[in-house]
């Protein structure tokens, strides 16, 4: 018994159909290859949206949170000014990125600390009163697509810094 197996194998040219061999779309590789460029192109169009992103909340978070850390100050001072009885708030900046204020009164003790990182957008801000599992609050940054600048996200409501800062001292006052 004998066995034959030939292949015959062309790139193209003159004689690629006289050896009866099937001929290789180019349209096929074509369109595979537009498909791939297609889905890079779409994946780097996500990757610059995001690289943007990254920076916006890079440039702009920071001052957010500076209008958050001025606004408490501001607020302390004013209540401490209007309260007549001595100074019952005090306010310790703990390092540039978290603040403690401390309420007291004859019958009411109670102590706010806020954390700002910069480096988690959906975790931002974070505020409890008491100790670290007490109640508190917390703020995401998200970019607006409208305007293109960072904001403070709380609950699903853009939320300014001034009234966040309101919320925190109104939770340390025991309101």
């Amino acid at each position: 018994m004998k066995l034959r197996l030939a292949f015959d194998f062309s790139l193209g040219g003159e004689d690629s159909q006289q050896h009866g061999g099937i001929v290789m779309s180019s349209e096929w590789a074509e369109k595979a290859a537009q498909r791939v460029r297609e889905r890079q192109e779409a994946a780097d169009q996500t990757n610059a949206v995001l690289i943007e992103k990254r920076k916006l909340l890079k440039e702009q978070a920071p001052g957010l949170w500076q209008q958050v850390f001025c606004r408490v100050q501001v607020l302390i001072t004013e209540f401490n000014a209007e309260y007549k009885h001595g100074d019952p708030i005090h306010y310790v900046t703990v390092s540039t990125s978290e603040f403690k204020a401390t309420f007291r009164t004859e019958h009411f003790t109670n102590e706010l600390t806020a954390e700002f990182k910069a480096d988690s957008s959906q975790d931002a801000l974070r505020w409890c009163y008491g100790s670290k599992d007490a109640k508190g609050g917390w703020c995401s940054l998200v970019v607006s697509s409208f305007s293109g600048k960072v904001a403070f996200l709380y609950g699903l409501i853009e939320t300014t810094p001034d009234a966040i800062a309101e919320k925190m001292l109104n939770g340390l006052l025991g309101e």
